[in-house]
């Protein structure tokens, strides 16, 4: 008899290997199966008290990933808006956008934030 298992782990550490394996009892006994592996993506932290300082460049691992999707968080919506239309980000005031960063791989979904100091 084939059985399907599936599992949801949430509270994982970003930038750790999780290992795991699957066990299964009938009236034959026990038999374990072989060890997997998975990895929590970590975001690098990148920030800067300079209201001039741009970012260059934001590591993310795209290892896998399905979707990823960038919103301004409800605060931050007189600053910066998003078009779902066009997907294009305006900048509309001076102040902090903070921006939710979601990315969805196959096993997991990873959130960041990015604030981004407009002048």
């Amino acid at each position: 008899e084939v059985a399907t298992l599936s599992a949801s782990f949430s509270g994982l550490t970003p930038g750790t290997t999780y290992f795991w394996r699957a066990a299964a009892t009938n009236a034959a006994g026990t038999a374990v199966g072989a060890a997997f592996t998975f990895a929590t993506p970590l975001f690098e932290r990148q920030t800067s008290l300079s209201t001039t300082a741009l970012l260059n460049t934001l590591a993310v691992d795209r290892t896998d990933v399905r979707k990823i999707v960038v919103a301004p968080v409800a605060k931050s919506r007189q600053q910066c808006t998003l078009n779902t239309r066009t997907n294009r980000l305006t900048l509309t005031k001076p102040g902090i956008c903070r921006l939710k960063l979601t990315l969805t791989k196959s096993s997991s979904t990873v959130v960041g934030f990015i604030n981004l100091a407009i002048r």
